[in-house]
C-alpha cells in the first residue's frame, strides 16, 4: 500500500439513489506513514439542478465552469490506486464516489474499502457527538471552512494522523480495512480513444481543475464586465450578420438585466467561434449600448426605469458607469432641443428576432429596455420557485391569460430560482433558445399586452 487518501465531498443531497450528485472534491494523499504528500480540489458540475446550496453555499453558478466527474475521474482513480480511502462518514463519501465512477465506467459493483474516522472517534474518543466539527473541537484542529470539501478533508486529516500517533491499538485495529484495500480490484480502465501515431506517446492532459477560490476571483472581474478579458487580443473583422446575431443573443440574454454565469459563458462561445477578439467585443458591447440608449432617449426622456436598464446593462457588458451616466444626462443639440447618442438607431431587420414570430410582441430590437412581453395564450414555464408557490404564479399568470405549463419549444419564457441552474428544463430552454429569468426579478421584467 502506498498509503492513504483522505476525500470529503459536499453533494446536491444527502442520497445518489435519488439522483444527487458531486458538486466538490476535496483530497488530501498520505504516504504510509500518514505524512502528507500532495492535495488537490476542484469544484464539479453535476448536471443537473443545485440543491443543499445552503449547508455548502455552492451555486450552480459557481460549478458552470467547473469539470464534470468524467473529466476527473482519472485523476481520483490515480489518488485511490494503492492508496486506502479515508473519510469521515465514510459510507457517506465512498458511496457518492463510488457511483460516480460507476457511471462513468471507471468502477465495477464491488464495494470501495474505506477508513471511517467518524467510527474510530466513537471508539477512540466517546464523545456524545462524533460529528467533524465537534472531534476538531475536541482534538484543538482548527477548521476555518466547514463544509468546504478541501478544508474538510485536511481537518479529517488531523483526526486520522492523531489515531495514527497516539493510539498503540489504531493499526491494529484498521488491518481488515488495509487487508480490503490490499484485495480491491474494481477500478477499471477506459477504452483510450484512437490517437494518430504521432500521438501515442503523449501523456494525458491533467484535467482543468476549478477551486472555490477561483471562482470568487472570477466572480469579482465578472462584477465590472471583465468576464470577456481572456479572450485573444488580435482584433478580427466581424461581419454585419455576425453582429446582428450577437445583438440578438444580447437582446435575450439581457432581458432581465442581468448576465449569469451561463449567459455570459454562451456569449464567450459565440465569440471564439466567430474568432472576435477582446477588443472587437468591447467595441460591440459599446455599439449595442449606444443603440439601447438611442431607444431610450426617443421620446426625449429618460425615465428612470430607462436609466436603471441602461446602467445595468452597462455594468454587464463591462462599459464604465461613468460613461454611461454621462450618456444618460440631456445634452444641448446643435439646433436647440435634446440631443442624445450620435450613433444611427440600430434598425433590427432579424425575422422574429427573439421572440420567433414578427406579430409577437413589440420591436425585438428594443431588447432589455421593453423586458419580456407576453400575450394571452402564450406559454410560461416555471422550475426550482422558492420566493412564491406554484399556486401563486398560476394565479399571476390566470390574470393576464398567459398559460403556466410544462417546457416545450412553445414556452415564452422560463422563470428560475437560480438561472444558471443546471436541471433538465433550463439545459432545455438553453438548447431551444428561451430566455431564463430569475424569479426575484421575474415580475418586474415581464410586461403584458391584450
Amino acid at each position: 500500500m502506498r498509503g492513504y487518501a483522505v476525500i470529503d465531498v459536499e453533494t446536491t443531497g444527502f442520497s445518489f439513489k435519488h439522483g444527487h450528485r458531486i458538486v466538490e472534491i476535496g483530497v488530501v494523499e498520505l504516504d504510509a506513514s500518514g505524512a502528507v504528500e500532495n492535495t488537490w480540489e476542484t469544484l464539479v458540475n453535476p448536471q443537473r439542478h443545485m440543491d443543499a446550496t445552503s449547508t455548502h453555499h455552492i451555486t450552480a453558478a459557481d460549478v458552470c465552469g467547473a469539470p464534470t466527474f468524467e473529466h476527473i475521474a482519472d485523476k481520483l482513480v490515480g489518488s485511490l490506486t494503492g492508496r486506502i480511502l479515508v473519510a469521515h462518514n465514510a459510507p457517506f463519501d465512498s458511496g457518492f464516489i463510488q457511483n460516480e465512477l460507476r457511471r462513468c465506467g471507471r468502477a465495477t459493483e464491488d464495494s470501495l474499502p474505506a477508513i471511517d474516522t467518524m467510527a474510530l472517534a466513537k471508539q477512540y474518543l466517546r464523545l456524545p457527538s462524533v460529528k467533524l466539527a465537534e472531534c476538531c473541537k475536541h482534538l484543538g484542529i482548527t477548521n476555518a471552512r466547514e463544509h468546504a470539501a478541501l478544508a474538510d478533508a485536511e481537518a479529517t486529516t488531523q483526526i486520522f494522523q492523531h489515531f495514527l500517533s497516539n493510539t498503540s491499538a489504531f493499526k491494529e485495529a484498521i488491518q481488515p480495512q488495509l487487508a480490503a484495500a490490499e484485495a480491491f480490484n474494481g477500478f477499471l480502465q477506459p477504452e483510450p480513444p484512437a490517437q494518430p501515431a504521432s500521438q501515442k506517446n503523449q501523456q494525458p492532459n491533467e484535467p482543468l481543475l476549478l477551486s472555490r477560490a477561483q471562482t470568487q476571483q472570477a466572480r469579482e472581474a465578472a462584477h465590472n464586465g471583465g468576464w470577456f478579458a481572456g479572450l485573444v487580443d488580435e482584433r478580427e473583422p466581424v461581419a454585419s450578420s455576425t453582429v446582428e446575431n450577437y445583438f440578438s443573443l444580447l437582446d435575450r440574454v439581457l432581458l432581465d438585466r442581468l448576465l449569469t454565469t451561463t449567459e455570459q459563458d454562451q456569449l464567450l462561445t459565440f465569440a471564439k467561434d466567430n474568432n472576435i477578439g477582446s477588443q472587437a467585443l468591447q467595441d460591440l458591447h459599446e455599439e449595442y449600448l449606444s443603440q439601447l440608449l438611442e431607444l431610450a432617449w426617443a421620446d426625449g426622456v429618460i425615465t428612470e426605469e430607462e436609466r436603471t436598464i441602461v446602467l445595468a446593462v452597462a455594468r454587464a457588458l463591462g462599459i464604465p458607469s461613468a460613461a454611461a451616466e454621462e450618456a444618460l444626462q440631456p445634452q444641448p443639440a446643435e439646433a436647440g432641443g435634446r440631443h442624445h447618442s450620435s450613433s444611427p438607431v440600430y434598425e433590427d431587420t432579424r425575422e422574429g428576432a427573439i421572440y420567433g414570430t414578427e406579430d409577437h410582441g413589440p420591436n425585438p430590437g428594443m431588447g432589455p429596455l421593453q423586458g419580456i412581453v407576453l400575450r394571452p395564450g402564450d406559454r410560461v414555464t416555471v422550475t426550482g420557485a422558492r420566493a412564491y408557490s406554484t399556486s401563486d404564479w398560476t394565479h399571476y399568470f390566470d390574470a393576464h391569460g398567459v398559460v403556466l405549463a410544462g417546457l416545450s419549444k412553445k414556452t415564452r419564457v422560463l422563470i428560475a430560482a437560480d438561472p444558471d441552474s443546471q436541471s433538465g428544463k433550463a439545459q432545455k430552454a438553453r438548447a431551444y433558445g428561451i430566455p431564463i429569468v430569475a424569479e426575484d426579478v421575474a415580475r418586474d421584467v415581464l410586461r403584458f399586452t391584450d
